[in-house]
């Protein structure tokens, strides 16, 4: 594992967001509404935002205040940083993680990291999750868990 950023918010309580490639409307609203509340909350947020949802997330996440952990299902960016996620590095309240060195995200690499996510949190939020999405059998694997599962 290799980071970016303030290592000490791992200690932090996390909890995970996951979202669909393919996502409902009611969703994009219900996750938007969910990430300005973490800003507003100051709770630590984990995820891989990767999916365009989880972006969006992100971007919300990064106008607040409160800790973000960005794990990659590839080896850390080799170029500059956007200046919203450089600004938050530098303030202590990013940390880019990275569990491996491959130069892409593989579906295994993606399977891996959102294990991580999911085991590092308390609660763990799926927005626009359906059967068919790859992240259905991380939702059933959790649910047997004494995690906090929320669907949104």
């Amino acid at each position: 594992m290799t980071t970016l950023g303030n290592i000490e918010i791992l200690r932090n309580e996390k909890i995970a967001f996951f979202a669909s490639r393919e996502v409902k409307a009611k969703s994009v609203i219900a996750s938007y509404d969910w990430a300005m509340q973490m800003s507003r909350e100051g709770k630590t947020v984990i995820s891989g935002f990767q999916s365009k949802l989880e972006q969006d997330v992100l971007h919300f996440l990064l106008k607040g205040t409160q800790p973000i952990i960005k794990v990659m299902a590839r080896r850390l960016p080799r170029q500059k940083l956007c200046e919203e996620e450089q600004k938050a590095v530098d303030d202590g309240r990013l940390l880019i993680v990275s569990l491996n060195e491959q130069p892409r995200c593989t579906k295994e690499s993606a399977s891996v990291r959102n294990e991580y996510i999911a085991e590092s949190a308390s609660s763990i939020i799926f927005a626009s999750l359906t059967a068919e999405s790859s992240l259905f059998a991380l939702y059933e694997e959790m649910k047997r868990s004494d995690k906090n599962i929320i669907l949104i």
